[in-house]
């Protein structure tokens, strides 16, 4: 022994259940109180021995007592630019990362939002609603986030199916007409710089790919809804310079069918989700989406939340 007392971190003390969960239940009025509670709540494991029956985690508390959806609180204490520092009790810019995607997307274990927002003005847009009922800090106007990308460098590839994918810009449009180039070649050096990971975008614009460079680790797909998008979807993803292809169908709005389905290396079927509440589309309308995939020798990926009654088997 050297005779030298070992100096203990002081042991942080955290507000009591009552009053974190009385400033995150006032978050719309005072997002930086709401989000330091939050981050709190999570660190400090407040909640335990609280709620009937008791809160099992973190995300079953915000689920059941505050109605929010997985990953909420997590998104509210970044949007506020706040993270707790143990040693110096400051508080410092959020190291930004990829989220965790919840079960509508099951091809993708993370999703990245550098840039949000879209002026498409779709009815059943979930991102749209999502940023609005989660009080982010922000609105659905386009925009470039330049705290966010960064957060390939910032985030581990999972051991878990799919942990390596990503989703990029769920809570945006990427490629539609209103986003400036120098948007997406911001986005594309991240994904160059990170072979380690795929990177995944999705578009209702699938025309502006073919003027896009995409580094080997991307995938590109478009969204299809109803019939008049197949014709000059296919035309665009025919032209895109891309390693996979894929197509999305979700919302299906009505049935669709393809002139060149061996355009896709893959088809995505899903149904219109509503929060909780899944939409789902008429069984023979995913019936002839599997047929058209299959009969032209291409994979089709039966969405989590898909669900009907004469279903075809699983994933191909």
């Amino acid at each position: 022994m050297s005779g030298q007392v070992a100096r203990r971190r002081p042991v942080e003390v955290f507000p009591s259940f009552e009053n974190l969960d009385r400033d995150i239940a006032s978050i719309d009025k005072n997002l930086l109180k709401g989000a330091k509670a939050l981050d709190a709540m999570k660190r400090g494991k407040a909640y335990k021995g609280h709620g009937r029956p008791p809160y099992k985690n973190f995300d079953d508390y915000c689920q059941r007592r505050h109605g929010h959806q997985r990953n909420w609180a997590y998104k509210v204490i970044q949007a506020s630019g706040f993270v707790s520092n143990q040693d110096t009790k400051s508080a410092l810019p959020a190291a930004q990362s990829f989220t965790e995607t919840n079960e509508n997307i099951g091809w993708a274990r993370w999703s990245w939002n550098p840039v949000t927002g879209c002026e498409y003005g779709c009815e059943y847009c979930y991102a749209e609603k999502m940023t609005k009922r989660k009080l982010l800090g922000y609105d659905f106007t386009p925009m470039l986030h330049e705290d966010r990308l960064d957060a390939p460098a910032n985030t581990t590839p999972s051991d878990k199916p799919g942990g390596d994918r990503v989703f990029v810009c769920s809570m945006g449009e990427l490629f539609g007409p209103w986003v400036p180039s120098e948007w997406i070649g911001r986005v594309m050096e991240g994904v160059e710089a990170h072979p380690e990971w795929t990177f995944l975008f999705l578009t209702k614009n699938p025309a502006r790919y073919e003027s896009v460079t995409f580094p080997p680790n991307a995938w590109a797909g478009a969204t299809i809804d109803v019939q008049a998008r197949v014709a000059p979807t296919e035309q665009a993803m025919e032209r895109a310079d891309v390693a996979l292809k894929f197509v999305s169908l979700e919302p299906l709005l009505e049935p669709v069918i393809f002139s060149k389905p061996e355009v896709f290396d893959w088809f995505l079927i899903g149904a219109k989700s509503e929060g909780a509440k899944k939409v789902q589309p008429a069984n023979a309308w995913v019936a002839s989406l599997v047929a058209q995939a299959e009969g032209a020798g291409r994979k089709w990926w039966r969405k989590d939340n898909l669900s009907l009654q004469e279903a075809p088997d699983d994933r191909h």
